[in-house]
C-alpha cells in the first residue's frame, strides 16, 4: 500500500491551525463579546495572515459556532462527573452555586455576553434548535441532581421534578441576563443564589 506522505502530514498540520484559531478567537469573544469582534481581531489574536485566516473561516459567525461546538456545557459535565463519583450532595450543591457566583461576577472571563449577543444577532431556526438542546441538557442535569438530593434525604419531594429543574435554569438564566445588564453585586448574587437552595432543599 502507498502512503501518501503529503497528506499524513498535511491534515494534522490544518487541524492544528483551525484548533489555534479557535482557542485565540475563544479569547477575543470572551474579551469583546461577539458583536464588536471583526476577522481583523482574529487574524491580530492568531498571529496569521488574513490570507490564511480565510482559508478556514469566512466569518466570525463561522469561527463563533465552532468555538461554541467546541466549548463544553461546564455546569452539565460537574454535576454528572460528581454525581457518578458520589460527591456528597449538599457538597457538590454550594459548589455549583460558587461556581454561578464566580461566573455572574466575572462575566469577562466566560462566553455568556457573546453568545447572548450571537443569538440575538440572527434567529436562525438552527440557533433556536441550539439553544433549546442547550437548555434541554442544563434541565436535564440539574434533574439529575435534585433526584440525587432526594435520594440522599435533603430536596423536598416535589410533584414534579421536571418543572422545579426548569424553573431553575430559567432563574439562573435571568440571573446571567440581569447581571449583564445590570451588573449585579456579590451580595444580591448570593442572596438569590440562597433563596434557590431554600427552595429546593430540606429544613435541616
Amino acid at each position: 500500500m502507498v502512503i501518501n506522505m503529503k497528506q499524513e502530514f498535511t491534515l494534522p498540520k490544518k487541524e492544528a491551525k483551525i484548533q489555534l484559531i479557535i482557542d485565540q478567537s475563544r479569547k477575543v469573544f470572551q474579551k469583546k463579546g461577539f458583536a464588536d469582534v471583526t476577522m481583523q481581531d482574529i487574524v491580530d489574536a492568531c498571529k496569521i495572515s488574513r490570507g490564511g485566516l480565510y482559508k478556514y473561516f469566512s466569518n466570525t459567525r463561522e469561527i463563533f459556532e465552532n468555538v461554541l461546538m467546541n466549548s463544553p456545557n461546564d455546569d452539565v459535565d460537574m454535576i454528572q462527573q460528581q454525581i457518578t463519583s458520589g460527591v456528597p450532595f449538599m457538597k457538590l450543591l454550594d459548589e455549583f452555586f460558587e461556581k454561578q457566583k464566580f461566573e455572574l461576577l466575572n462575566l469577562d472571563e466566560s462566553l455568556r455576553i457573546a453568545t447572548y449577543e450571537f443569538y440575538l444577532k440572527d434567529r436562525s431556526l438552527q440557533d433556536a434548535e441550539i439553544i433549546k438542546a442547550n437548555l434541554q441538557g442544563s434541565i436535564d442535569a440539574i434533574k439529575d441532581l435534585l433526584i440525587y438530593g432526594q435520594k440522599a434525604g435533603k430536596v423536598k419531594d416535589f410533584q414534579d421534578i421536571s418543572v422545579i429543574a426548569m424553573n431553575l435554569v430559567m432563574w439562573l438564566e435571568g440571573l446571567n441576563l440581569t447581571a449583564i445588564v445590570a451588573s449585579l453585586d456579590e451580595k444580591v448574587i448570593e442572596k438569590q443564589l440562597q433563596m434557590i437552595k431554600i427552595m429546593i432543599c430540606k429544613e435541616e
